[in-house]
């Protein structure tokens, strides 16, 4: 086999990025005041005055206020042993990365001087962050060194994790801060003569001790070590401000906002919102800011208006039931509340507060965040929050054989399944109008059902993490909740839920690798993707039963291979398949390109006449013990000949099922379905001896004008098999007697093999595909049903 290779030569430029994007701090941070401008030594910002030699940094100048050069400033990189100049690299859109991740004698950092007063105040703001892999992590790793030793900042173990740090002389710790590796970061330190604040994203991180300290005049400036005995930096900088004083609360908030750490509130976060939207805000609980801890645990959770400032009579508490300790309501940071009562007792916590709202029958609310499967309330309903209480509530209870979204108004009102949203964080929307109520999940309408009658009281009580004192705790994590006194309409609702979709993690990019062998090729590639396969790079195909490898004989046709874990196009060869049960087992196969879903179970299934209220049907429950994936459920629900299979049903012996909650899927027997009849009672009414299957009582009947449907109560999530009276009756002569009850039990029994066409949307099809595994086909139009030893009256 002939090889081929590709030989990339590469060639250096000498750069310096220039990109300006206002004119400096003074028009970019228009508010902050003339103090606080007076007092800025230097504004390092990544996205101009960077240097670069083939990629590598070489040196990195600063702005003023008015976004000049500041050149006698400038900081240059400087070698430590034999560190290489690619340990400082520039990824061209204003990151700085350093990237020694080897203990040694060897690295590289950036060192200037400064041109500053001598001063017992300074203020210092970063925008970047660690990563875990420093190789002085234990020793302390260090984003910067002002003085040297007049202040820095650094990570280092301890607290169980690794914790802030400072080092003048003396080191003085902090919160522990690894929940904030990798995930960029406004870090803030203010100084004054005995006293050191540091915050992330805003949120004081407790730096303890009484410092003396003074920063020296024309003091050296050390990025990325502590000095030229190393303890070098991991992570990213994207920017860096000094000021010579101790900005105030109001300057450092207004600075912290534009390196992005909070917006300015909604109304810049999100400029395309209408006024009226804006002008009915109640309350944003930002998890990034408000939330006051203590020891790890959430004391309380104070919002903000939409210009982001604080909304003190409207916060939060953490409140008990019953002896349960504050650690049931932790702060993960950056900016999660994290509720884990995953115990059934007394004992619980929840926030309580009160909103300054006034009455209307009217109401948004949005949340970010997920639930948790092990909700220990999880069959009777686990809520995140209550307002009211009971004038509106989120939360997840059993049903459709899975968990649905649910609200509690003194009715309780059901949803979708959204069993498939455990653990993910979403973005969970609610619009109310005194007479509509609707729920989605990142923009997906959840159909709730119903007609609701809402009113929300003025200055409503609110609850997150529970639905009261009694309990029904929330297990989960909440980042936002905002909300709103309207109905947004759909443009805001859409906007508010975009803004919020900025927060959610991005899906790992799927990684896939060959291994070769003398006989066969193996790919791999990472969980939670598929691998797909094409003869010609354009049509795609799944490859089924791929789970994370596959390995492929010498001697196969070439192919082309990808991995891929999100999806806007369909790729071909998708099959899903689930599982059903209740004496036994059934299994529903559905084939994505074709529309076609196989229904296989067992054989001489029984089947009871059911007559009241003018009804004439056969009948058996299918899914009492084993609900399955929500599969069946979901192909029901967006069946397009829904509306015209039920009107055919309630023609066909099903005359009292009129109500919404009852759905039907109709299906045509395969070539080797066989439907019996019995033929004789027994001597003793309820006695089985002539219904038992596989026996000469029954006899088969011409199963090819029979009507057989599933039809679903979605009120219990029940799923029944069942065969139309009418056109039984036309095939048989007279009623099969079964047992010779009113139920005639097991006068008919019927293999389950049958096949029916849904056809779906692309839209659907592709929520199919991202809600369910594919699977490997099993089941065709050959198929048969499997051989059970029926018991007793079965």
């Amino acid at each position: 086999m002939a090889t081929h290779a590709i030989l990339i030569s590469f060639i250096c430029f000498l750069s310096v990025t220039y990109t300006i994007l206002g004119k400096g701090l003074s028009s970019d941070v228009p508010d902050l005041s003339t103090a606080g401008l007076e007092s800025l030594v230097a504004h390092y910002d990544g996205k101009s005055g960077v240097e670069t030699d083939g990629g590598s940094v070489v040196s990195w100048t600063p702005v003023d206020g008015n976004g000049d050069s500041l050149d006698e400033m400038i900081v240059r990189t400087t070698q430590r042993g034999n560190g290489g100049q690619e340990l400082i690299t520039y990824d061209g859109s204003g990151k700085l990365i350093f990237d020694d991740t080897s203990v040694g004698a060897d690295g590289r950092y950036l060192e200037g001087i400064l041109s500053n007063s001598e001063s017992e105040d300074f203020t210092v703001f970063w925008v970047g962050h660690y990563k875990a892999e420093a190789p002085f992590a234990t020793s302390g790793t260090y984003v910067y060194n002002i003085g040297p030793n007049n202040t820095s900042h650094q990570r280092d173990d301890g607290k169980g994790g690794f914790v802030v740090e400072q080092y003048n002389g003396t080191t003085y710790a902090g919160d522990d801060i690894t929940a904030y590796d990798g995930v960029t970061t406004v870090w803030s330190t203010v100084i004054t003569a005995d006293n050191h604040t540091f915050y992330a994203n805003g949120e004081n991180l407790n730096v303890g001790g009484t410092p003396s300290g003074n920063i020296q005049a024309d003091a050296s400036i050390i990025i990325g070590a502590y000095s030229s005995s190393g303890y070098d930096f991991v992570g990213e900088v994207e920017q860096l401000i000094i000021f010579g004083s101790a900005l105030s609360d109001t300057d450092r908030k207004l600075v912290e906002r534009f390196l992005g750490s909070t917006g300015v509130g909604l109304y810049s976060d999100i400029p395309g919102l209408s006024t009226q939207a804006l002008e009915s805000l109640v309350a944003h609980y930002d998890g990034k800011m408000g939330v006051e801890s203590d020891g790890g645990s959430v004391a309380s959770w104070t919002p903000v208006d939409g210009y982001g400032d604080s909304l003190d009579e409207m916060i939060v508490r953490s409140t008990q039931i019953g002896n349960g300790s504050p650690e049931l309501i932790k702060y993960g940071r950056p900016g999660k509340l994290i509720f884990n009562d995953s115990n059934v007792s007394t004992d619980g916590r929840y926030l309580e507060g009160k909103l300054s709202n006034a009455k209307s029958k009217e109401l948004t609310v949005f949340w970010l965040g997920h639930y948790k499967a092990d909700a220990p309330f999880a069959t009777s309903g686990t809520y995140v929050y209550n307002i009211g209480i009971n004038n509106t509530s989120h939360q997840r209870d059993d049903g459709k054989g899975g968990f649905v979204v649910e609200q509690y108004n003194g009715t309780t009102y059901a949803g979708d399944d959204i069993t498939a949203y455990d653990g993910v964080t979403t973005v969970w929307s609610t619009v109310l109008t005194a007479d509509s109520h609707a729920f989605y999940a990142n923009g997906e309408n959840l159909n709730v059902a119903g007609t609701p009658s809402n009113n929300v009281q003025a200055n409503a009580s609110m609850i997150i993490g529970a639905y009261s004192s009694s309990g029904y705790d929330f297990v989960g994590e909440v980042e936002q909740l905002i909300i709103f006194g309207s109905a947004l309409s759909d443009t805001d609702r859409k906007l508010v839920e975009n803004y919020l979709l900025s927060f959610t993690p991005l899906a790992d990019k799927p990684e896939i690798s060959i291994e070769k062998s003398s006989d066969a090729v193996k790919i791999n590639f990472s969980n939670k993707s598929y691998l797909l396969s094409s003869n010609d790079l354009i049509e795609w195909s799944i490859v089924p039963g791929a789970n994370s490898g596959m390995s492929i004989p010498t001697g196969k046709d070439r192919i082309f291979y990808q991995a891929a874990s999100e999806f806007r196009e369909i790729p071909t060869g998708i099959v899903l398949r689930t599982k059903i049960g209740s004496d036994t087992w059934r299994e529903a196969q559905y084939h994505l390109d074709t529309g076609e879903l196989f229904f296989i179970g067992e054989q001489a299934h029984g089947l009871d006449h059911y007559t009241t209220a003018g009804n004439d049907l056969w009948w058996c429950y299918m899914n009492t013990s084993n609900r399955g994936s929500g599969l069946i459920e979901f192909l029901m629900e967006r069946n397009k000949n829904a509306e015209s299979t039920k009107a055919k049903a309630l023609e066909n012996g099903w005359l009292a099922y009129t109500q919404s909650y009852y759905s039907f899927l109709e299906f045509k027997p395969l070539a080797a379905q066989k439907t019996y009849v019995n033929h004789t009672a027994p001597d003793t009414i309820g006695e089985t001896d002539t219904t038992v299957a596989y026996t000469a009582d029954y006899d088969i009947i011409d199963n090819s004008e029979i009507f057989y449907v599933i039809y679903r109560n979605s009120n219990n999530s029940n799923i029944y098999a069942g065969v139309g009276g009418p056109s039984l009756n036309q095939v048989v002569d007279s009623l099969p007697p079964g047992d010779g009850s009113s139920n005639r039990d097991n006068g008919v029994r019927a293999d389950i093999a049958f096949k029916a066409i849904i056809p779906l949307s692309d839209s659907d099809k592709l929520k199919l595909f991202n809600k369910f595994p594919p699977q490997k086909a099993i089941y065709d139009d050959n198929s048969e049903a499997y051989y059970y030893v029926h018991p007793d009256g079965l």
